[in-house]
């Protein structure tokens, strides 16, 4: 078993400042690197309310900011593998202390007034991954907000260890990794999806249309992985600095990074997996609509891959009951997972996938591939979106766009073929 432990390590908004020794001992070690970085993250927060600290007693104290500005701090921890080898069983550990207690800590980006705890004055957390393959990195990602005058939040007591893997293992049904990109930074968060067949089409009963029948068995005969959330305007933009992608989209100005980016078509889109595969060395794509359907049910025979009823708060659609109805696109991985570990299949922005357009199921490919005839000027689009209403958001809703479409409730997410 490899283990390293570093000291205190101070983090800042342009990086980390650290002893020059420990940063370069930490460099150096078999290849294996823990990153960390933090910055100011463009939310904003109207109100920080503390309160009282003790378990089980809800009473609020007064607001804790009384007017005074606060910042929401994005914190990531990474290990990245530059060893040239499989590492198993990764496990990195850390602490995160600030001067007086942050409003609060998520594991995912905040929204609205937030509830912390007072007494709150560290936060131990950990980077898993069970296999991280060579150039691969694994990231935590925290989220605090503390009072504009203060110092930032700070990382301390780093601990890595790992384990060589005797041979390449095979990905698990469930493991996320990402690969790291030759300019720089990580690609998207990726999740193994298992092998498996299902019935297609409209099998639920709830607002079934003709395109979505006949219904029919498909069979995905190898794991492939799917990005964990919508492809985002930080990643896009990710793509155009480093000349893979040309097209600049707008965001109507409802914010970029974490929002899904929208004003994409199937072409820019096949644009940006292109420049993934290039600069991973894996095989990017977008997922076949089969697989889209696969992925978005995770299971389940339902309209949604919860039930037959959409719920509130569930998704992003005209009438879902979330704050961004039928008004924006909500930050990506603002809902739950489904089964697989997948968010925002259902409503926010409609997906591009693989396929030409077909009426309806005859013929259509039962292997899990693309439908690569019918016609070929129309793509397929699944997911619906924040401005249409729940219909559109089942899991055997389909419909066919020019391929060079650009509007507001359009994006996409991505795949990765894995090696056997």
């Amino acid at each position: 078993m490899r283990w390293l432990r570093i000291g205190t390590v101070a983090a800042v908004a342009l990086g980390l400042q650290a002893s020059g020794a420990e940063a370069q001992r930490l460099m150096r070690q078999d290849g294996v690197e823990l990153r960390g970085s933090s910055r100011v993250a463009a939310y904003a927060a109207a109100e920080c309310v503390v309160r009282n600290g003790l378990e089980g007693d809800d009473k609020v104290v007064e607001p804790a900011n009384r007017g005074q500005p606060l910042d929401v701090w994005q914190l990531d921890v990474s290990v990245y593998n530059g060893s040239g080898k499989w590492l198993e069983d990764v496990d990195a550990r850390y602490e995160i202390q600030s001067e007086r207690p942050p409003c609060s800590s998520w594991d995912g980006p905040p929204a609205g007034t937030v509830d912390g705890v007072i007494g709150w004055a560290g936060h131990h957390d950990t980077v898993q991954a069970r296999n991280v393959g060579p150039g691969e990195t694994v990231t935590e990602t925290v989220f605090l907000i503390v009072f504009h005058d203060h110092e930032p939040p700070r990382f301390s007591e780093w601990s890595l260890q790992y384990d060589f893997a005797p041979s390449p293992p095979s990905r698990q049904p469930g493991d996320t990794f990402r690969d790291s990109l030759r300019s720089g930074g990580s690609g998207p968060e990726l999740v193994v999806i298992p092998a498996g067949s299902f019935r297609m089409g409209c099998v639920s009963g709830v607002d079934c249309r003709g395109d979505e029948t006949p219904v029919h068995e498909v069979t995905i005969p190898r794991p492939f992985a799917v990005s964990k959330y919508e492809v985002t305007f930080a990643e896009w933009d990710a793509c155009v600095s480093a000349g893979g992608c040309s097209h600049r989209p707008g965001d109507r100005g409802w914010g970029r990074g974490r929002r899904p980016v929208i004003h994409v078509s199937w072409q820019d889109a096949q644009d940006h997996v292109r420049w993934l595969s290039e600069q991973t060395g894996g095989e990017y794509r977008l997922l076949s609509e089969s697989e889209w359907e696969y992925a978005a049910r995770a299971g389940s025979n339902t309209a949604y891959s919860w039930g037959n009823e959409i719920g509130s708060g569930r998704a992003n659609c005209v009438g879902c009951g979330s704050e961004w109805d039928n008004l924006q696109t909500a930050p990506a991985g603002s809902f739950s997972g489904n089964a697989f570990g997948l968010h925002g299949m259902h409503g926010n922005v409609g997906e591009w996938v693989e396929d030409c357009w077909n009426g309806n199921y005859d013929g259509a490919p039962s292997n899990g591939t693309a439908w690569q005839s019918g016609d070929c000027s129309r793509r397929v689009l699944r997911s619906g979106s924040w401005g249409l209403t729940r219909a559109y958001l089942r899991s055997a809703n389909r419909g066919g766009y020019s391929s060079g479409t650009r509007n507001g409730r359009v994006g996409f997410r991505v795949a990765r073929t894995l090696p056997p």
